[in-house]
């Protein structure tokens, strides 16, 4: 391995170990939604939250803001009902 791709490595390890910000995953399938969630949490050592619909998202947002919402890009419906809301 070369000395740049392992401080590349290194400095995004430490980028994620310091991030600390609110996430929100939003998609319809649940095999993303969970998974994301779940891999997201254990890099950075915190609880993610989901939603599965645009309603959902708003409810959760409503309760506790979110730095980053990863949206599906499967479900840009999903974006319209959030920017009416």
């Amino acid at each position: 391995m070369s000395a740049m791709s392992r401080d590349s490595r290194e400095g995004a390890t430490a980028r994620a170990e310091t991030a600390t910000g609110e996430l929100l995953v939003l998609s319809e399938i649940r095999l993303y939604r969970e998974g994301l969630a779940r891999l997201i949490g254990q890099a950075l050592g915190s609880t993610v939250r989901t939603a599965s619909t645009a309603a959902d998202a708003v409810d959760v947002l409503l309760q506790e803001t979110a730095d980053v919402v990863l949206i599906d890009l499967a479900a840009r419906c999903l974006i319209r009902e959030l920017r009416v809301d």
